[in-house]
């Protein structure tokens, strides 16, 4: 910052040489018309008190408007980390929900393969159900009946 202001201040010497060439410039435009124009006199003329203290408070706004420069810049330059900080934020957040992304699609992938193996155990377990009541049906067992009854009639039994 201190370089900055010294700056600033070896910039403000030939900035009083520049004002009073443009004072002397603005003067002699100033002339009417119907006067012949004169030669630009490009002298840097005496200084009076008045001037001095004109340029000096000229030379504090500079420094002044100097130091606030310097603030802006070091706003713009912690806006500008804070934003690149936000970007590889972002990018971060970027590739985290790409992975977040494919995983959910494997795990619904998987969850239909599931759901079919779950549709295929339950045709199968009906399917069971139905041979085991067959099979118990098939090996029925009578006792107490003769063997070669089935000529007969059964009412005698009863």
């Amino acid at each position: 910052m201190a370089l900055r202001c010294s700056m600033v201040s070896q910039l403000a010497k030939p900035l009083k040489r520049q004002l009073f060439f443009f004072e002397a410039l603005q003067d002699s435009h100033l002339t009417t018309s119907t006067q012949e124009p004169q030669p630009m006199d490009l002298t840097i003329p005496t200084e009076s008190p008045e001037q001095d203290a004109t340029m000096e408070r000229i030379l504090k706004e500079i420094t002044a408007l100097g130091r606030r420069l310097e603030w802006m810049v070091s706003t713009i330059s912690a806006l500008a980390a804070e934003t690149n900080s936000n970007h590889l934020d972002i990018a971060s957040f970027q590739c985290r929900v790409s992975v977040l992304e494919h995983h959910i699609t494997a795990v619904e992938d998987h969850l239909d393969t599931i759901t079919e193996r779950d549709q295929k155990l339950l045709f199968l377990r009906s399917k069971l159900i139905d041979l085991k009541n067959r099979s118990c049906r098939d090996n029925v067992s009578f006792f107490g009946f003769l063997e070669h009854i089935e000529r007969s009639t059964i009412q005698a039994f009863t």
